[in-house]
């Protein structure tokens, strides 16, 4: 092990670390030894992981057990929480660790797997009167459990020895002093509470930071249709029938409460109903060819809500009941995880002077969309000694403090940590036309016959260049140019990055087959699933094509409210929020070009606005350090082969090749992680 002093604390590493792993050290000390909030970009390959295990290992080990803060380290999904446990097992002395993860990934009892309502099922197994789950029974016979350990770890020990790792993981991580989770269950309160995670005076470390904005708008969001509401009014039909059934001494109580909360959803399902009659019939804009939508005006939100059965005189009686409801194990919990989401976004929307929301309204559901995320984050930063966020694309950071931590700021220290690669191994260039075609990629731009034939043949040249060198990767605005442009593309290998989830993983693959050889192409969208969290190694991303700025949607009514919140309660008149969601999507999706130390690889932004003063300060500056604009590709060609020829001759020469195995440890890593996203769903989206 390297031993290292960084701010006071003995620092181990299995290496030498990189100057931005000291940085990042010493940032993350900081923050957690004097009780500030940090944001720390550093780009992907510079050790962000070991960065922050072994140095909140060295703070904790030089306290006593009994005065150790519990510490959170949280990252996007199970596989990244996986990896950085992975990463820990290297270190020295670590202390007591637990991880968290639903029933969904832990449970071991096939009875309750094979039920939809996992949750429910479980709970009727604990309480089972002739007989407790077994699992549950063992849940403390952890004696040969490793120290360190992750979610395989624990499930094939709970298979092993019939312990339930779901109760025997939430009962560690009271006692442990590291505890690794999701951030979502952070974020969300009705997670939060039911994981009994507590923040008070805790360390909470974010790794892969750069969503949590809106993972907090979306935690703090809320939408229910028509087909929910007749889902709750059968659910509680039922119900009231099995209370009458087994009639209880508090029946009226029972009662009562199913009472109100048919009562809410009668009400919204008939607002539903009615609005889309009005929408029907009005010139509203149409997004996505089939939903229409309006946006409620900011002062006839309660008035609305009041239509919908919520109101400041009932919102109170009404989370009392659904609280009451959860308590007695009534109604099955894809109803409670609806209803409880739903009067805790009214309460806040009703609460006095609250005007951090919006209402949309479509012609099958209705919307309560949160429009600044420190309403969940500022009460997490407040509750925490200590809050640091990391990813490769945390700027601009003025404008991410604005957002997550409010009026009411601790300091908050700001690292922009150097990439550990050397600046020639990247080559950088903004095109701004294409044999005189201007490259604008605006929305009437991609329409031009001359804009979609130079995009279709910088592609052809760029992976042409990269024959037995490796793959190409392109990033568009939308699957509508993106399918476009496949069916135009010629002869190369194309890849298309489908919208069906089930087809992602066997396109990926197929890809990383054809990267061995060279000339082919996938083509992928901003924001999508090729964008973050694909580990496109080496050969797999040798050259990364950007095609236009991927602005959110000008007609989504979710983002006109942001942009209208932002223009009048956050000093945002110019739209520099707009515009950061753009830069962020490029940045992460760039991101996929180098991967390590000794990676390297080209990237070409097909866009003359991409040349200019404004665009350059918001490309990530790895990228911008070495970023040159040309006015046409073809002065960039011959520039672009000869920076191939010579790398791909030191890989030759090192034995630098990714072998064949890699590839398929690759495919089965991004199976895994597609498997855990298969559930996730965001409320608000900036598609």
């Amino acid at each position: 092990m390297f031993k290292e002093v960084i701010r006071g604390f003995n620092v181990e590493l299995p290496f030498s670390p990189y100057p931005s792993q000291v940085q990042t050290i010493d940032a993350i000390l900081d923050c957690m030894v004097n009780r500030k909030h940090g944001l720390i970009e550093s780009p992907t390959g510079t050790g962000k992981s070991l960065s922050v295990l072994s140095s909140v290992i060295s703070w904790l080990n030089s306290m006593e057990k009994e005065a150790r803060p519990k510490v959170y380290i949280c990252s996007r999904t199970h596989k990244q929480i996986e990896q950085l446990i992975n990463q820990m097992k290297k270190l020295n002395n670590v202390p007591d660790t637990s991880v968290l993860a639903s029933r969904e990934h832990l449970c071991r009892n096939s009875a309750v797997m094979k039920e939809t309502d996992k949750e429910n099922a479980c709970r009727k197994a604990v309480k089972n009167s002739a007989g407790p789950c077994i699992y549950f029974q063992n849940k403390e016979k952890l004696d040969g459990l490793k120290r360190i350990f992750n979610i395989e770890d624990i499930t094939t020990y709970g298979d092993h020895k019939k312990v339930c790792p779901y109760y025997a993981a939430r009962d560690l991580s009271r006692k442990a002093d590291i505890v690794f989770a999701p951030y979502n269950y952070v974020v969300s309160p009705m997670v939060s509470k039911v994981m009994e995670i507590d923040l008070e005076d805790a360390v909470l470390i974010i790794d892969e930071g750069h969503n949590i904005e809106d993972v907090c708008r979306s935690a703090g969001s809320a939408e229910i249709d028509s087909y929910a509401c007749t889902g709750i009014k059968i659910a509680i039909e039922n119900e009231k029938a099995a209370q009458l059934r087994d009639s209880p001494d508090d029946i009226e109580t029972r009662m009562g409460w199913l009472d109100s909360v048919m009562g809410m959803a009668v009400s919204m399902e008939e607002y539903i109903e009615k609005k889309k009659k009005e929408i029907s019939g009005l010139n509203a804009r149409d997004i996505s060819g089939k939903e229409r939508e309006i946006a409620i005006k900011e002062e006839d939100t309660r008035e609305e809500m009041a239509k919908m059965g919520l109101s400041s005189s009932n919102i109170g009686a009404l989370t009392s009941a659904v609280k009451s409801i959860a308590q007695e194990g009534m109604l099955n919990t894809i109803v409670l995880q609806k209803l409880t989401q739903l009067v805790f976004v009214a309460s806040i929307m009703l609460s006095p002077s609250e005007k951090r929301y919006c209402i949309v309204v479509s012609e099958e559901k209705v919307s309560f969309l949160c429009l600044h995320a420190e309403v969940i984050f500022e009460p997490i930063a407040d509750a925490c000694r200590s809050v640091v966020l990391l990813s490769g694309t945390l700027q601009p950071f003025d404008e991410t403090i604005k957002e997550l931590f409010g009026r009411k700021k601790k300091e908050i220290l700001r690292v922009e940590a150097p990439h550990v690669i050397d600046k020639k191994q990247v080559l950088s260039v903004a095109v701004s036309s294409y044999e005189n075609t201007s490259l604008l990629g605006t929305y009437q731009g991609m329409k031009d016959d001359g804009y979609i034939r130079g995009v279709c043949k910088i592609i052809e040249e760029v992976a042409t260049s990269l024959a037995h060198v490796g793959g190409t990767l392109c990033f568009f605005p939308n699957y509508a140019v993106l399918e476009k442009i496949s069916k135009l593309v010629k002869n190369i290998t194309v890849y298309a990055e489908p919208q069906e989830q089930r087809k992602f993983e066997r396109t990926i693959a197929d890809y990383r087959k054809s990267c061995r050889f060279g000339r082919c192409v996938f083509l992928c969208v901003f924001r999508g699933r090729a964008s973050e969290g694909v580990d496109f190694r080496n050969h797999e991303a040798r050259a990364v094509i950007v095609i236009g700025v991927p602005y959110p949607s000008m007609y989504s009514q979710a983002i006109i409210s942001k942009k209208e919140y932002n223009r009048k309660y956050m000093n945002d008149a110019y739209g520099i929020w707009y515009e950061n969601q753009a830069y962020r999507a490029v940045n992460q999706a760039i991101g996929r070009c180098i991967r390590h130390k000794d990676d390297w690889g080209s990237i070409f932004f097909l866009d003359a606005r991409y040349a200019t003063k404004k665009s350059l300060g918001k490309i990530s500056r790895w990228a911008r350090e070495t970023l040159r604009p040309e006015t046409n590709f073809g002065t960039t060609k011959s520039m672009f082969e000869q920076f191939v020829k010579e790398y791909s001759e030191k890989d030759k020469a090192s034995g630098h090749l990714l072998r064949e195995e890699e590839d398929v440890e690759n495919f089965q890593g991004t199976k895994r992680k597609l498997d855990e996203q298969k559930s996730t769903r965001k409320i608000f989206r900036f598609q």
